[in-house]
């Protein structure tokens, strides 16, 4: 991205790095090991219940994956002395950098309070006065780089020594500052704009499903008369309409054959390779066929239950929020097949299929299988045939049936749009922030003069 709203510094010079390329004459390149010193994490025995629940927070790299912001205040596990003593982690003091080195590589934070890590970290503590800040945002400009380093044939790990060699850019510390003030201020902005745009994409969402819940229980006609549904949860419906278990309409459920395959998609409709979906093809309340992974060639005769048009594809086991989500399958797709954790639904003449998937997004549906799922732990439940054939639904005649399909194809593909673009939005400030982070850190642009006053908006028209 060109950033035209700033300038460049009157001088370059060659860093010598070349991802870095060009850098502001006065600027020095310095090895890691020059601005940090590199501690290591470890995690005590899990069997010995004395070495945790307690008073001195444990950081994993899961726990600076899920971090929103830049401090690390909360660990989901805590250790007591007696678990620290025991293993070889160590405690990073406040306001330094705790770096995730494997699963994945590149996650950062600054340490809130004192910290301990475990294995899949390193703690960056600061052998010099320095910004801290400067150089969290330097770090995340180097993932890509920091990811090129890894090694590891059963997971990318980054060594403490190629960590060492990894090349800093070390501005004045004038500039570190004045850097990190400008990002901090910009990087704000950024997130609290994406943040309403996350806000607004939730309520049309819950529009989204409010609309269907209606269309699919109550019907369009506002003046049709209604009678007692004899559920509670459910209230009035119309008159006319019927209420009965799922079970009648469905005339045939099946699933597939768990086969190995490897984490690559193929082209749909492409007859020379065979697919499996993934469970997560139905997660967005429509079915992604082209979220699947290649069957391994000696494992395609084992394939069964090829994609089928007109039918149902639900999840029957994942975690709570996720199982019994549904698609529509449109399309026959002879080259992909259903894993053993997808039911392929075919329902019965008096029941339109699509109508049945649009019941599978309302409120009604998730209530019920909420109700119905169970499992052996509270991240895993599934959701037996018999179960699904109870759930209770409410059914207009075919031919409303037919009308209401289309009355939601129309309203629901319209807020899908407004959906998509205000995603795309969010995606392209995504990007913006990246970059401008890069561009600040790198010396591409100078912010030596800037003031707080600048419209972040204008920047953002002419990235």
């Amino acid at each position: 991205m060109e950033f035209r709203n700033y300038k460049s510094y009157p001088e370059y010079k060659d860093s010598g790095v070349e991802w870095i390329g060009e850098v502001p004459v006065d600027w020095e390149t310095i090895k890691l090991k020059r601005i940090f010193t590199i501690y290591n994490g470890s995690t005590p025995n899990s069997g010995v219940e004395q070495y945790w629940n307690g008073n001195m927070l444990w950081a994993t790299p899961d726990d600076l994956g899920q971090l929103q912001g830049q401090y690390l205040y909360n660990t989901r596990k805590s250790i007591t002395r007696e678990g620290y003593l025991s293993c070889g982690t160590s405690l990073i003091p406040k306001n330094n950098l705790i770096l995730s080195i494997r699963a994945p590589i590149g996650h950062l934070a600054i340490t809130g309070y004192n910290i301990c890590i475990n294995q899949g970290c390193k703690g960056l503590i600061f052998n010099k006065n320095v910004s801290i800040k400067y150089f969290y945002f330097l770090l995340l400009a180097l993932k890509k780089e920091l990811e090129s380093w890894g090694q590891g044939s059963t997971f990318q790990e980054l060594s403490r020594k190629n960590l060492q060699k990894i090349v800093l850019l070390k501005p004045s510390i004038n500039e570190q500052h004045k850097i990190a003030f400008f990002l901090d201020y910009r990087t704000t902005q950024i997130d609290q704009l994406i943040q309403e745009k996350q806000e607004l994409i939730e309520l049309l969402k819950k529009k989204k499903t409010a609309l269907i819940t209606k269309c699919v229980t109550k019907g369009l006609d506002d003046n049709v008369k209604m009678k007692d549904s004899g559920v509670e949860w459910i209230g009035k419906m119309p008159k006319h309409w019927d209420i009965t278990q799922l079970k009648r309409f469905i005339s045939n459920i099946e699933s597939g054959t768990s086969v190995n395959a490897i984490d690559e998609a193929i082209e749909p409709y492409n007859k020379s390779e065979f697919g499996v979906l993934k469970t997560s093809a139905v997660f967005k309340e429509n079915l992604n066929i082209n979220e699947n992974k290649k069957v391994l060639d000696a494992e395609t005769e084992r394939c069964t239950c090829p994609l089928v048009s007109n039918t149902l594809i639900v999840s029957r086991m994942n975690t709570p929020d996720l199982v019994a989500s549904a698609g529509y399958s449109e399309k026959n797709v002879n080259n992909i097949f259903l894993p053993d954790r997808l039911w392929q639904i075919k329902t019965e003449p008096s029941i339109k299929t699509k109508f049945l998937f649009y019941f599978t997004l309302s409120v009604l549906y998730r209530y019920q299988v909420h109700i119905l799922a169970c499992g052996t732990s509270s991240s895993m439940v599934n959701l037996s045939q018999h179960e699904f054939g109870s759930i209770i639904i409410t059914v207009p005649s075919v031919k409303e049936q037919t009308e209401l399909i289309d009355y939601l194809d129309n309203k629901t593909s319209k807020i899908d749009q407004s959906i998509q673009e205000i995603q795309d939005s969010i995606d392209y400030l995504k990007r913006y922030r990246t970059s401008l982070i890069t561009a600040a850190v790198t010396g591409k642009i100078d912010v030596r003069d800037w003031e707080q006053g600048e419209i972040l908006n204008k920047e953002a028209a002419h990235a």
